[in-house]
């Protein structure tokens, strides 16, 4: 019997005023579960609705479709079970690290006798036992992200969001932060949500990598991480990180072409833009990119990631792509659908 998932989405959207009238569809029928224990992260191309999609699961903004169960129950509004670190830390700057940590465990109950102890357990955890009477002022960014992540920890929350935690810090710290992340993981078995604009960030962290699009967000993709556990520095340059770096980057490439309302002839105006999906027949045309082979002939071609068969005929229609590597099967679907081809082997 598998597992029930300890947070489940279903249909979950967003719509910023009347939408027949104007409004902005953030985000558009999401559904995804979380499993004990599972780390998701959550990509995609900016202003496509990640945030407000993980807004709604803290309860901070109201879903105008869809629900939110959490451990079977349908849930609204904030839940003590669920704990969310934010972009910008969120502790209490006239507070020292471990008062911030202490008046988390009084909001939650614990006895005064027993803070003290626990917020010196969580600040071990996250790596500042020797910061406890710091200001906040007097600490670094990470430092400061470091305190946030123990308070939401200091709850004992059954599922933790993070909304790009570490999207202010310089690329060194950002790394030392996510290995900190995967250790703090690791020691508690919580379930995490994880959303970053970073692909790096969300393959070596995450056991799943949902792709969202542009404008409305929705799951454009969903890609299961292999890589073993526990990951170190040395797993971002293996030959299966960087197959899945290459996989997401043109899938959110694509996206971030609608995001910024251009067409990818006005980038590239020259390009023959050949339309792809994950399928052992379209390595070499990926090979044959990423060794230049184009380059070296004096010919420019972009690979243009389309996974759903739909989407990909609907491309070759409206003239997204000039080539489209099908199967036989599929070259009748487009003629079916109307197309005129030129078809070649």
């Amino acid at each position: 019997m598998s597992e029930h998932p300890v947070l489940q989405l279903t249909g979950l959207g967003k719509v910023f005023g009347q939408e027949k009238n104007g409004g902005t569809v953030a985000v558009k029928s999401v559904s995804l579960d979380l499993k004990r224990g599972e780390f998701i992260a959550i990509v995609g191309p900016s202003g496509c609705g990640k945030s407000t999609l993980l807004k709604m699961v803290a309860g901070l903004l109201t879903p105008t479709t869809g629900t939110i169960n959490l451990k079977g129950k349908e849930v609204s509004g904030p839940q003590k079970e669920i704990g969310m670190v934010f972009q910008q830390p969120a502790p209490f700057p006239w507070l020292s690290a471990i008062d911030n940590i202490i008046f988390s465990l009084e909001l939650r109950g614990v006895p005064k006798t027993q803070r003290a102890s626990q917020a010196r357990r969580l600040l071990s955890l996250v790596g500042l036992s020797g910061a406890e009477r710091s200001y906040l002022k007097q600490l670094s960014g990470g430092m400061k992200q470091r305190v946030a992540i123990a308070m939401a920890l200091a709850a004992n929350p059954d599922v933790l969001l993070m909304d790009e935690p570490f999207s202010a810090l310089d690329t060194q710290t950002r790394e030392l932060m996510q290995e900190l992340v995967l250790s703090i993981w690791e020691e508690t078995k919580k379930t995490v949500l994880f959303v970053t604009h970073d692909i790096d960030e969300a393959i070596f962290l995450a056991d799943r990598v949902y792709v969202m699009s542009a404008k409305p967000g929705e799951i454009k993709d969903v890609m299961t991480v292999p890589l073993s556990r526990p990951r170190n520095y040395a797993t971002k340059h293996t030959e299966e990180y960087l197959r899945l770096k290459k996989h997401i980057s043109y899938v959110i490439r694509g996206e971030a072409i609608k995001a910024a309302q251009v067409t990818a002839g006005v980038i590239r105006p020259k390009a023959l833009k050949v339309g792809l999906c994950v399928w052992p027949g379209n390595t070499l045309f990926y090979l044959g990119e990423m060794e230049q082979h184009y380059r070296a002939r004096h010919v420019d071609v972009e690979c243009v990631s389309l996974e759903k068969e739909e989407n990909r005929i609907a491309a070759l229609k409206n003239g997204e792509i000039d080539v489209l590597n099908l199967t036989a099967e599929e070259v009748l679907f487009a003629k079916e659908q109307g197309l005129d081809l030129k078809i070649f082997l």
